[in-house]
């Protein structure tokens, strides 16, 4: 639990700011804007006209209309996937083609993974295949035709009208086809199973490879389908290997070689670290295997990250805030009537709010670029920390098999143990103070690209610190919050990551750079609105995450360690509870706070401080053998809870003649309190499912044992003192 497993493929997906794989396609229309929904049946009809103009109409209508809730569930029980796959197989024309296309990638936008797992189920890729041939061929003429007019030669003109229109919209079309089928990966890991089988890879790689020669939306779509094609499927691998131009053309991107894509322009940085994203997917394919490849590789990736961090947030906000004052300025401008009923000034208007969406727009793909960076960066950190070469071992970060875990607390309680497991293994790796060598991407990190530490400490400061002051009143709100705090619990994550290596011991070198560290952490998690409305439980998951990360590091080298505030300890006791006013808090959290305090207590040679927290602890204890769980998983939660407790209290109090903090343990009457609550505590680990919960449960049964024979230990301990005179 003190990484995070940043390299689950279901999680991964879920943090992803778009799921499905389209919901960031500008061209969509909201909801909002769906035209009336009693009139679905007759343009379904219109699909199947002889007319091409009544086709493509309706094509177009339906793109409209699937965005209206109500009716996309009356089309869906209609059959419209059926009728829309039907015309895609059998038309000729590009221009129904497109609407067609186009119809179907807004029901996959508008009807999510249910959706998406519908068409997966009818077989939609099927048509989408056929679809993709025709565009591969039309494209490739078309690029070929643009070549020969480069060098100044001419092509003959076509004859043929369709083959014409099939040229005109093979873009067009290849965009929505690879936006159906990135949304299709996405939902379904047999769909990407199969296209791992035929030549999508290819097609989308010769996509990326002429990015200079084709729209700039469709290599972006292009590479994010491939960034899940290749993520965590080494099926991929021998098309790289059959391929190595395909590595170096990625590997070019990310490192800033080619100077189209090293551009905020459009968003164009973003292909940068989709490159990268790819590269790292592919680390274990024998073509990156050699020492020159993988620094190769690894070099690309980390340029990629440290380019995108830096990224100027401030700069990005002002312009937000100057784009929702012109927007809320053009609002007011807006006649009271219709804006469309052909008035000149209303239609300047509403091409005057069009373009503050899309500069809007621009920005948010920014900080989605950055989120990525990010993302990257976690990954990289928690699966190459522990290993001693370039050769990665098939393991997570965490020492778990390469399996996806269920998403339960059995699977926190795994992370943890392994998690600590590494600890005693660095320390054991290190006698005498001196410091275990580093892998060599970690080394890569630390010796070369240190600005991507100091940038990530950057990012977790809250989003409204890193607003621009634009009236005496403060920042201004902008769309842009949203994304900034996204960024925010990332930078965390990754900084969580990176201190679970190694490199803590080279980042936190001394005291004062831990406490400043520590206070900027305590900020990222009051920043979270912990007990209001406003309370945003990933920030503060994350924030408790990189606290335990370095609250670790300090464990391991006393030399680092600080003393915590008062305040810093009720913050942490507030996060450890099961509400906070109304607020409930989640089980994860709970448990990171009071980890958290129970190595603050371990290594305080304060009494006030044990004293604060070791009666917290004790009341939280017997609060969580109390509290009633609604389900198994929330029992086995609070069950998780006490054993961490427990077993903090055996290393709190560990020996009275060595401890200068035992006094806490017998002045607050903590041994008899302990023994009073072993029943309790015995028919709540009883209860727990050994079977959904294995690990949580043979942790609480350890801990159970050890109760016992802690309290009789100490118990003897104090028969056993030496009376003073």
């Amino acid at each position: 639990m003190g990484k995070a497993a940043n390299n689950k493929k279901k999680a991964a997906r879920q943090r992803r700011n778009d799921p499905t794989g389209l919901n960031n396609v500008p061209d969509v229309q909201t909801a909002s804007d769906a035209p009336a929904t009693t009139q679905a049946a007759p343009i379904v009809k219109k699909l199947a006209s002889a007319s091409l103009d009544d086709r493509a109409w309706a094509a177009t209508a339906l793109s409209n209309l699937v965005l209206d809730a109500h009716t996309r569930r009356s089309l869906l029980a209609d059959d419209i996937i059926g009728q829309l796959l039907s015309v895609l197989s059998t038309e000729g024309h590009a221009e129904v083609i497109v609407e067609v296309c186009g119809a179907l990638r807004n029901l996959a936008v508008a009807g999510g993974e249910e959706v998406c797992m519908e068409l997966g189920r009818r077989n939609g890729v099927a048509p989408l295949m056929g679809l993709l041939e025709k565009v591969q061929t039309w494209i490739s003429t078309r690029l070929a035709d643009a070549a020969v007019i480069a060098q100044g030669g001419t092509v003959p003109q076509i004859a043929d009208k369709v083959e014409v229109e099939n040229r005109r919209y093979c873009f067009d079309i290849a965009e929505s086809v690879v936006q159906l089928l990135w949304s299709l990966c996405e939902a379904s890991d047999q769909v990407v199973k199969f296209l791992t089988q035929t030549q999508v890879i290819p097609f989308l790689m010769e996509l990326v490879k002429h990015a200079n020669d084709i729209p700039w939306k469709l290599v972006q779509v292009s590479a994010q389908c491939l960034h899940t094609l290749t993520d965590e499927n080494p099926q991929t691998h021998s098309l790289f290997e059959q391929h190595p131009d395909y590595a170096e053309k990625l590997a070019a991107i990310a490192s800033g070689s080619e100077s189209a894509f090293d551009t905020w322009n459009e968003n164009r940085m973003l292909l940068r670290p989709l490159s990268a994203g790819i590269l790292y997917n592919i680390r274990e394919a024998p073509i990156a295997q050699t020492p020159v490849a993988k620094q190769a590789i690894y070099t690309a990736i980390f340029r990629a990250i440290e380019s995108c961090l830096g990224c100027d947030i401030p700069a990005a906000q002002a312009a937000a805030v100057a784009i929702s004052k012109a927007m809320e300025e053009t609002a007011a401008k807006l006649p009271s009537g219709d804006a469309s009923d052909g008035n000149d000034a209303g239609v300047d208007i509403q091409e005057i709010v069009n373009q503050e969406n899309a500069r809007m727009g621009v920005l948010e793909g920014h900080m989605e670029t950055v989120q990525l960076a990010l993302e990257l960066l976690a990954n990289v950190a928690v699966v190459e920390e522990g290993h001693d070469d370039w050769a990665v071992e098939g393991m997570d970060g965490d020492g778990e098999s390469g399996d996806e875990m269920e998403d339960d607390d059995e699977d926190v309680m795994e992370m943890m143990e392994a998690d600590m497991a590494t600890i005693k293994e660095d320390e054991a790796g290190a006698p005498n103070g001196t410091e275990a060598p580093l892998d060599p991407v970690l080394n890569m990190l630390l010796g070369d690209f240190p600005a991507i530490f100091t940038r990530v400490v950057q990012l977790i400061a809250p989003p409204k610190a890193l607003a621009p002051e634009t009236s005496s009143d403060g920042p201004v709100e902008t769309n842009l919050t949203a994304q900034l705090i996204i960024i925010q619990t990332r930078a965390l994550i990754a900084l969580t990551n990176i201190l679970s290596t190694p490199l803590a011991s080279r980042f936190l070198t001394s005291s004062a750079i831990t406490n400043e560290l520590w206070d900027h952490l305590f900020i990222a998690a009051q920043s979270s609105g912990l007990g209001t409305d406003d309370f945003h439980q990933d920030v503060l998951d994350a924030a408790w995450g990189a606290t335990w990360a370095v609250t670790r590091h300090m464990d391991s080298s006393p030399a680092t360690r600080i003393t915590p505030s008062e305040t810093h300890i009720t913050t942490l006791q507030q996060s450890s509870a099961q509400h906070l006013g109304s607020t409930p808090i989640p089980d994860a959290v709970r448990q990171k706070a009071a980890n958290i305090l129970t190595l603050l207590a371990k290594q305080s040679p304060s009494i006030p401080v044990t004293t604060q927290i070791t009666i917290h602890l004790l009341v939280l204890f017997a609060s969580t053998l109390q509290q009633s769980s609604s389900t198994p998983q929330s029992h086995a939660a609070s069950v998780s809870l006490a054993s961490d407790i427990l077993n903090g209290f055996y290393d709190i109090f560990p020996d009275a003649l060595t401890d200068p903090t035992d006094c806490v343990y017998v002045a607050n009457n903590m041994n008899a309190k302990l023994k009073e609550l072993i029943p309790a505590f015995r028919t709540a680990v009883k209860t727990v499912d050994k079977r959904k919960f294995r690990e949580v449960r043979e942790r609480a049964e350890e801990a159970l044992l050890n109760m016992r024979a802690f309290v009789d230990y100490k118990e003897k301990e104090r028969r056993n003192m030496p009376v003073r005179a």
